[in-house]
């Protein structure tokens, strides 16, 4: 069975005028926060719409966006694919059933805490990969004032060079911790 489905040319028009004109909002229309709306509601077929949202993430970037769109028939939960940076907004659209279009709402899913985890622990593998780099680079300066390389070393520079190696590798064990941590934390957000 086949049946054939017309929308208003005006439905369609505005309904991809509002798509596009989304995707590249400034941070100024992101700056009233971490907001969640609804722009449109277009009737498709029978008791189905499109519903067409934006997303706005407040001062911190959302990592996998996750929205739940309701209405007095239907309850769907949408994840979003794109990371949403921080001050800034993503429109996107999906279908749901619905009786009466007025009972169509959306609610983001609240995942604060866990993008705030992600975060320190990104600030986390930053700040050992710039320590790692720091050892080195000390490292490289006491080979180079060493007189004679490596066969003339002195008990005090022995002791200098044992100590940088100690020290790296226990920042190199830190960093292997703190992937793991920052991997674990994606793959939960992730689900």
């Amino acid at each position: 069975m086949n049946k054939k489905t017309t929308l208003p040319i005006g439905a369609i028009a505005l309904a991809s005028i509002l798509i596009l004109s989304g995707f590249g909002m400034s941070s100024a229309q992101a700056a009233t926060g971490s907001t969640t709306s609804i722009i449109a509601k277009v009737p498709s077929t029978l008791n189905n719409y499109s519903v067409i949202f934006k997303v706005c993430a407040g001062d911190q970037t959302m990592r996998a966006p996750e929205v739940i769109v309701s209405s007095d028939s239907a309850v769907k939960n949408v994840k979003l694919n794109k990371v949403i940076n921080a001050n800034a907004c993503k429109t996107t659209a999906t279908m749901i059933k619905a009786f009466d279009s007025n009972t169509i709402k959306i609610k983001k899913v609240d995942k604060s805490k866990i993008n705030t985890m992600i975060t320190a622990a990104e600030k986390n593998l930053a700040k050992i990969k710039s320590k790692i780099s720091e050892k080195n680079i000390d490292l490289e300066e006491l080979l180079t004032s060493l007189p004679g390389g490596n066969n003339s070393l002195k008990p005090e520079n022995v002791k200098n060079v044992n100590a940088l190696t100690t020290e790296l590798s226990e920042l190199r064990k830190e960093l292997k911790d703190a992937r793991s941590e920052y991997y674990r934390l994606l793959y939960v957000i992730r689900g």
